[in-house]
């Protein structure tokens, strides 16, 4: 399974994720349970707006310490990952 890494912040509000592969990625939350759904949906957004814009999808970075790793969706997995390795 493709897995991307996230990066999450406490803030006033609550939680802001954002990832470093995906500069136009980022969402924020309250509460620290809806971190993994929200982070997973922002992430397969991103994915999907840049295969359908014809753009690159990046190879996954090392996760820094600290950063989580997010799972792409099954679905959106597969095409990725296909995708990633005709790339690399």
């Amino acid at each position: 399974m493709v897995k991307y890494p996230a990066i999450v912040e406490e803030v006033e509000t609550g939680y802001s994720i954002t990832f470093p592969d995906f500069p136009e990625a980022s969402v924020a939350c309250r509460l620290q349970s809806e971190i993994d759904v929200l982070a997973r949906k922002c992430l397969n957004t991103a994915l999907e707006f840049r295969k359908e814009m014809n753009l690159k999808i990046p190879r996954p970075s090392r996760p820094a310490r600290g950063q989580m790793l997010i799972d792409v969706d099954i679905e959106l997995g597969c095409e990725a990952a296909a995708e990633l390795a005709a790339l690399w």
